[in-house]
This record gives structure tokens, C-alpha cells and sequence, in this order.
């Protein structure tokens, strides 16, 4: 009983913060960033970090209590909002100058809607995939600034607004805030004896998936049975998605002490406790490769395909054009210990992505220019 009022009060209250953020002129609430919750929070960190040094004042909204970015900074203003009618009377009402999230498909799903009095909405990338790929066919067509990670985007989404007829978005050089922070802090301990451990992290949302379509165990045993240890990795939404299969195979190894699950996918530092990423067509493959400049295996499943109409765009997708530059296809049996690391992963992560280091500047720059543009009006 006294569990159930608590909840009724913390649902009451956020009812009322909504309220009062509504209820502000648009003036006192120019940026506002939208989080699904803490695996999407370095990707915002870097550019509410920058905007701070600006002066500017912040809200902060998501709909996971445990997202650090709602406890980040006395100069942010947070808000936690359910996924359900609250985030839809958010999104409807929405009143502020610019909206910054990583999340897709705005004005196309019915908690997603698009305010009429928000002036610009910004998606910034939580994945280095392809826009024509491995999302909607509509998932940006909504937006008017999209953060850019490499060339390949932008041609991408231009190609897409021609075929369609729609409208040019402003599409900035930005980068890829979540990378540019794991380069600057993920612990690299040299000290740490890793070359026995490999995080297997699959993908989700369809038969490409390893853990979706049965097949992670035959992977893990076999590497397993090469003597290594294994650290179970699943993307968040598959433990929002598919728990029952994760609960499969960790009841499988319940027994083996060298297999573990990583529960904390926020956690990045695990990712240089290895020596070895397998993965499907995850975008972890990234990250670990350009900041741990380690082995990627890929299992050649189907390729996430979500776009049903990407022949229309005619364009190889990134993912799949440089999977080969940064990782092996492995077919489960071949030794794991015969395979070396890449060269050059450097000057590949510079070639393909923009302002490697310096991309949250470039967006709190953008931002702080379109400010100035609205005070000026």
C-alpha cells in the first residue's frame, strides 16, 4: 500500500513538473533535449557540456529515471516524463525554441508528434549506421537540422530528398558525440591481462540478430570451448525486447565462471577488458574498433534491413562498406587467436567521420548561431 502511494505521488508530481515547463514562455526554455534514457546520455553529454560553458540554460527531459543526465548539473533544468500519455501531451505541446534528440521517426508514431511551436528539432546520431538502412523509410523526414556523422550521411539523406521530393533539412558536419567521449575517457589499462576475454554483443530488432534468432550459443560455445571467456553484451533494447532469450542463455552458462552477463549497457569501460568484439551488424562494432583499435568478428547474418524501400536510394550502406576496413567475417570455427588487429583504423575513422574530437563545439557552436538568430528577430 505504501509502495503504490509513493508511486501515485511521483506520477502526480511529474504531472505538475510538466505542467510548470509548459506553462514557461518560450524564452526561459530556448534548448530542450530529449532522452529515451541513459544509453542514449553521451550522446548529449558532450554538447550540453559545451552549451553550459556558453551560459545557456538547459532542460533536460527523459523517460528513464536512472538516466544520469537528469542529475548531471545544478545549470540543468531535468524532467522525467513517462513513455506513455505523458511524453505524447510533452511532444504535443512542446514549446520551446530548439529540440535536440536522437530519437527517430518524429511526427510518425502516435507519442512522437511534431509541435507546431518548437522552431527547430535537431536529431543527433546514437549510431554511426546508415539513415537510408537501418531505419524507416520516414524516420528523419520530419526534421529540419540533422547532426551528421560522415559524408555518407548527408549524401545519403540528399539522395532520399530528391527521390521523394522533400523538403532540404540543414544538414551539419557534425561528428559523433558518444565516440568523441569514449576516446577522450574510456580507461585503457595496459596492465589489465585481456587477451583471454571477449564481449559478444549482438544487435536487435530482426533475424540479423544473434540473440533474436536463436543462433548467439553456437557462438559462445564455440568460443568458449577455444578456452575464452565470454561477456555477454545485449544491445538495451533487446532487454527490453527479447528478455526471454537473454534469460535462455544465461541459464545455459548459469555454471561456467567464464561466462558473464553485462546487465549495465551504459558502461563502456568493459569494453577494454577484451581483446575481441563478435558481433552481427551491431553499431557497437564502431566504438569498439576506433577506441579500443582491437579485433572485430562479425557473424554474417542477414543485414539489418528496416527501410523496406532502401532500393530506391541505391547506395551500399556504411556498415556495410567498411566492415571489412575495421573487422573478419568469422564463421564460428576458426581459431579466434589467428586473427590481428586492423591497421590504419585511424586514418579510417578520420576519413569517414567528421571533426573526430571536436564535434560537440561544432554543434554548441551551430546551436549558439541559430540563438542569436531568433534574439536578433
Amino acid at each position: 500500500m505504501h509502495e503504490s502511494l509513493n508511486n501515485i505521488l511521483n506520477n502526480l508530481h511529474r504531472w505538475l513538473k510538466l505542467y510548470r515547463y509548459n506553462a514557461l514562455p518560450k524564452k526561459k526554455k530556448l534548448i530542450t533535449f530529449y532522452s529515451e534514457g541513459k544509453h542514449y546520455w553521451l550522446c548529449y553529454k558532450g554538447i550540453i557540456d559545451e552549451l553550459i560553458k556558453l551560459n545557456y540554460s538547459i532542460y533536460y527531459v527523459s523517460s528513464k529515471k536512472d538516466d544520469p543526465g537528469l542529475y548531471y548539473s545544478k545549470k540543468i533544468k531535468s524532467l522525467l516524463i513517462d513513455e506513455k500519455y505523458q511524453r505524447y501531451i510533452f511532444f504535443k505541446s512542446l514549446n520551446t525554441y530548439i529540440l535536440i534528440t536522437t530519437t527517430p521517426e518524429l511526427g510518425t508514431i502516435p507519442d512522437f508528434p511534431k509541435s507546431i511551436n518548437t522552431n527547430h528539432y535537431i536529431y543527433t546520431q546514437h549510431a554511426l549506421m546508415s539513415t537510408h538502412y537501418a531505419y524507416k523509410k520516414n524516420a528523419f523526414d520530419n526534421y529540419d537540422i540533422i547532426f551528421c556523422s560522415g559524408q555518407y550521411m548527408i549524401d545519403e539523406i540528399r539522395k532520399t530528398e530528391n527521390i521523394y521530393q522533400l523538403s532540404h533539412k540543414k544538414l551539419v558536419k557534425h561528428g559523433y558525440s558518444r565516440l568523441d567521449y569514449l576516446l577522450r575517457n574510456i580507461k585503457k589499462d595496459n596492465n589489465i591481462d585481456k587477451k583471454d576475454t571477449i564481449i559478444f554483443a549482438p544487435g536487435w530488432g530482426g533475424s540479423h540478430s544473434l540473440i533474436e534468432n536463436g543462433e548467439a550459443i553456437r557462438y559462445i560455445d564455440s568460443a568458449l570451448n577455444q578456452g575464452y571467456k565470454i561477456i555477454l553484451r545485449p544491445h538495451p533494447e533487446s532487454f527490453k525486447r527479447s528478455p526471454d532469450e537473454i534469460r535462455d542463455i544465461v541459464s545455459k552458462y548459469n555454471n561456467n565462471s567464464n561466462f558473464s552477463l553485462q546487465n549495465d549497457v551504459s558502461d563502456f569501460d568493459v569494453l577494454t577488458q577484451s581483446f575481441v568484439l563478435i558481433t552481427d551488424w551491431s553499431g557497437i562494432a564502431f566504438e569498439y574498433a576506433f577506441t579500443t583499435r582491437n579485433i572485430v568478428l562479425f557473424i554474417n547474418t542477414p543485414q539489418k534491413k528496416v527501410n523496406t524501400d532502401y532500393k530506391s536510394i541505391n547506395t551500399i550502406p556504411f556498415e556495410e562498406s567498411i566492415r571489412k576496413d575495421i573487422g573478419y567475417i568469422w564463421d564460428g570455427q576458426k581459431n579466434i587467436g589467428s586473427y590481428s588487429k586492423k591497421n590504419d583504423l585511424d586514418k579510417i575513422l578520420n576519413k569517414y567521420i567528421f571533426n573526430v574530437l571536436s564535434s560537440d563545439v561544432i554543434a554548441s557552436n551551430y546551436i549558439d548561431e541559430l540563438i542569436k538568430s531568433y534574439e536578433e528577430v
